[in-house]
C-alpha cells in the first residue's frame, strides 16, 4: 500500500476513534453559555444570516470576537434548529478532526516520530480528560476545539512547507479565538530551529527572504486587528499586574496535562486545583519523560525545544499576563498538553527499534489510551443540563 494511501488511512481511523469516544454526550443538553449563544439566538434562514456574525461580538458585555465558531453554531441551528445532539455530534466530529491534524503535526518529517506512535499520541492528546472541557459543553468547547483544530493544522502546514494552507488557518484560526494570536511565534519558533525546511539562513543577507517569507502572517495579523477593532471599537487590554500568575498558569497546565483530576474542576480558583501530591506527580513524570529521551537520543535538542516553547506559548493568552475573567480552567491547557504525548512518542520511536519492543511501547500507549477515555467517557453525564454541572461544580469548589 502506497504511504499516502496508508497515512490517510490511518488518520480517517484516529478521527473515527476519537469522534466514538465523544458520542455519549450526544444524550446531554444545553448547559450555561449555550442558551446564550445558541438557544436565545434568531434561526437563520439564508446565507446573509451568517454573514452578519462577522460584523458583530461574539457575546453581550465581553470583548470577544469569534466569528468562525459563531457561524458554525447558527450554520446547525439553520440546519436542525435547537437540537443539543446534533451540535453535540458536531463537537466529537470536530474532536476527531482535531486529533487528525495533530497527527499531522506529529508526522512532519523533521519531529521523527512513526506512525504507531503519532497516532498514539495524537489519540492521548484528544481523549485526555483535558479535552472533555473542550468538546462536552457544545458553546465554550467549541470555542476551545474550533481554534485548537486550526492552530495544529496551521502548525503542520508551516512545517511541511506549505505556507499558504498555513496562512488560511491562521486567518480561521484568528476568527475562532483570541488564542491563535500566538501562531506567528510558534512559525519563528519552529523556523529559528530549523524544524522548517524551506526557512532562509539566519544570516544578515537573508533578511529580505524572511521578511518576505512572514509578509503574509504580518498581512493577516493585520487585516484580523483591523477588523476586530472595528467590530468591538477600542477593546482595552489591562495587564494582570502580578508577575507569578503566569507561573502559576503554567503550574496548572503541568498538574492537568501529568496528573489530571478524574472529574470536572471547572474554573478552579488556586487553592482548589493546587495538590502538592499531584504536582510531585506530574514533576515526576516529567522527569521520567526528559530521562528517557535523553537515553534513547530522542526527540533531538531542536525538538524539545519546540515543544516546551509550544507548552509555553500556546497558554500565554490565557495564563493572567492580562486580566481575565476566570484565571484558571482546563480548557486553556488543551492545546499545549500535545507537548508531552508529543516527547513521549519521539522516545518510543527511538526505542522501539525491534518488533518485541515495538510491540511492548505500542501495547502501554494503547493502554494509556483507553484509560484517558474511560476518564472522559465517564465525565459525559457532568454536562447533562445546568442542575448536573452546578452540582459538579458545587462539589469541586463548595465555596
Amino acid at each position: 500500500m502506497a504511504r499516502p494511501v496508508r497515512e490517510l488511512l490511518i488518520a480517517a481511523g484516529l478521527g473515527l476513534l476519537v469522534a466514538c469516544a465523544y458520542l455519549p454526550s450526544l444524550a446531554n443538553g444545553f448547559i450555561y453559555d449555550d442558551h446564550e449563544v445558541i438557544e436565545v439566538q434568531p434561526r437563520p434562514t439564508r446565507a446573509a444570516d451568517l454573514v452578519r456574525v462577522f460584523a458583530e461580538p461574539h457575546f453581550r458585555g465581553l470583548p470577544y470576537y469569534r466569528p468562525v465558531v459563531r457561524a458554525s453554531l447558527l450554520a446547525q441551528k439553520g440546519l436542525h434548529g435547537d437540537t443539543p445532539a446534533l451540535f453535540h455530534l458536531g463537537n466529537a466530529l470536530l474532536a476527531g478532526a482535531a486529533a487528525v491534524a495533530a497527527y499531522a503535526l506529529l508526522r512532519a518529517p523533521t519531529l521523527r516520530i512513526a506512525a504507531p506512535f503519532a497516532f498514539l499520541a495524537a489519540a492521548i492528546f484528544a481523549v485526555h480528560p483535558v479535552a472533555s472541557s473542550a468538546v462536552h459543553p457544545i458553546a465554550s468547547g467549541r470555542e476551545t476545539l474550533m481554534p485548537a483544530l486550526w492552530v495544529l493544522a496551521a502548525a503542520a502546514a508551516w512545517l511541511r512547507a506549505r505556507r499558504g494552507i498555513a496562512l488560511a488557518c491562521f486567518a480561521l484560526a484568528l476568527g475562532s479565538k483570541e488564542q491563535a494570536a500566538v501562531l506567528p511565534f510558534l512559525f519563528v519558533l519552529a523556523d529559528g530551529l530549523a524544524l522548517t525546511s524551506d526557512a532562509p539562513p539566519l544570516r544578515r543577507r537573508a533578511a529580505g527572504r524572511w521578511a518576505s517569507r512572514y509578509a503574509g502572517v504580518v498581512a493577516v495579523a493585520l487585516g484580523y486587528i483591523a477588523v476586530r477593532r472595528l467590530v468591538l471599537g477600542s477593546t482595552a487590554v489591562a495587564w494582570a499586574g502580578d508577575p507569578v500568575a503566569p507561573l502559576w498558569s503554567l503550574l496548572f497546565g503541568l498538574q492537568v496535562a501529568l496528573a489530571p483530576f478524574a472529574t470536572l474542576h471547572y474554573e478552579p480558583e488556586l487553592g482548589v486545583w493546587l495538590s502538592a501530591t499531584r504536582v510531585a506527580l506530574a514533576v515526576a513524570v516529567l522527569a521520567v519523560m526528559l530521562a528517557a529521551a535523553r537515553s534513547t537520543g530522542a526527540p533531538s535538542v531542536r525538538a524539545v525545544a519546540f515543544w516546551a516553547g509550544w507548552f509555553v506559548l500556546t497558554q500565554l493568552p490565557t495564563a493572567n499576563v492580562f486580566r481575565q475573567e476566570a484565571p484558571f480552567d482546563e480548557r486553556y491547557a488543551f492545546l499545549a498538553l500535545l507537548a508531552f504525548p508529543a516527547m513521549a512518542a519521539a522516545s518510543a520511536t527511538a526505542f522501539a527499534t525491534s518488533p518485541l519492543r515495538l510491540r511492548m511501547v505500542s501495547a502501554a500507549g494503547a493502554a494509556l489510551v483507553f484509560s484517558l477515555a474511560v476518564l472522559t467517557v465517564r465525565r459525559a453525564p457532568t454536562f447533562r443540563d445546568d442542575a448536573a454541572f452546578a452540582t459538579q461544580w458545587l462539589r469541586s469548589n463548595p465555596a
